[in-house]
């Protein structure tokens, strides 16, 4: 079981090189660059900036509502740490990290519910990227008319991923149980204490994420309908969350030309905004 989950993570890996081997045209990235509006790009660093800022805020006025006492400065080390490691890692593993990391460096402080505030943190991001996901399938119901249709000409490529998909839903919830099964108490302690806090701060960090993903794609001149830009993004970080990659490579480019195929953006702008959004 060790080794084939460490096979898993080389399923994004494949994916990147036949994605730069038969969707992308490398040769044609510098041009797709050199059309990069700097206004639009400067607005989407500043509402990124946002993004980080309420992330932070929200990690910190939740170990307030938990009474753990931290120094802000303490608080913004260990969320820059933290932050930098989930953009390596699965969603799991970076809140294990920064739990482990937590409780190494406050032996004095309550650490089950420090770990907490970042357990609860990343769910809360998953639950609102899995809302606003459903409703914009919703909204673009179109798209399962085009899902079946190359479902019907990829059948095995299709049950192959489909199965893949458990495989690794199936690992998570292991590693989820194994690692966080002591906590179980003080999480539902954590959550009713924080509940409305965390909607409320949550909310906000999606409102500037929203704005961000608008700013960047019009960094390329691509002009989407809300709804489906809010679809690419919210599959490509929930996809990005399963344990069959590493920081998403792969499998989030695949989700971004595939959606963005579909509004007539090439493979080259889809994949480089893409990056974009793992940057």
């Amino acid at each position: 079981m060790g080794i084939l989950k460490k096979l898993l993570h080389l399923i994004g890996i494949v994916l990147l090189v036949w994605i730069l081997y038969a969707k992308v045209n490398l040769s044609k990235l510098p041009l797709v660059l050199s059309r990069i509006s700097y206004p639009f790009l400067f607005v989407s660093i500043i509402a990124m900036i946002f993004v980080a800022l309420s992330k932070y805020i929200r990690i910190f006025l939740l170990l307030k509502t938990l009474h753990v006492r931290l120094n802000p400065i303490v608080v913004l080390k260990i969320y820059t740490s933290s932050a930098l490691l989930s953009q390596i890692t699965t969603l799991v593993v970076s809140t294990f990290a920064a739990t482990a990391a937590t409780i190494v460096s406050h032996k004095g402080e309550k650490k089950i519910r420090i770990g907490n505030a970042y357990i609860i943190s990343n769910i809360s991001d998953l639950f609102f990227a899995t809302l606003i996901l459903s409703i914009s399938l919703f909204l673009n119901r179109e798209i399962f008319g085009l899902l079946r249709l190359h479902t019907e000409r990829y059948t095995y490529l299709f049950i192959l991923l489909f199965l893949l998909l458990v495989f690794a839903l199936f690992i998570l919830k292991k590693r989820f149980q194994k690692i966080y099964k002591n906590f179980i108490e003080e999480v539902k302690f954590s959550i009713r204490k924080s509940f409305l806090l965390t909607m409320l701060t949550t909310t906000v960090v999606w409102i500037w994420y929203t704005l961000t993903c608008f700013f960047e794609i019009k960094c390329f001149g691509v002009s989407i309908p809300i709804s489906y830009l809010l679809l690419i993004y919210t599959a490509g970080s929930i996809i990005t969350a399963l344990p069959i990659s590493i920081a998403g490579l792969g499998t989030r480019d695949l989700v971004f030309i595939y959606l963005l195929s579909h509004k007539g953006v090439s493979p080259e702008t889809a994949f480089i905004l893409s990056l974009f959004s793992y940057i």
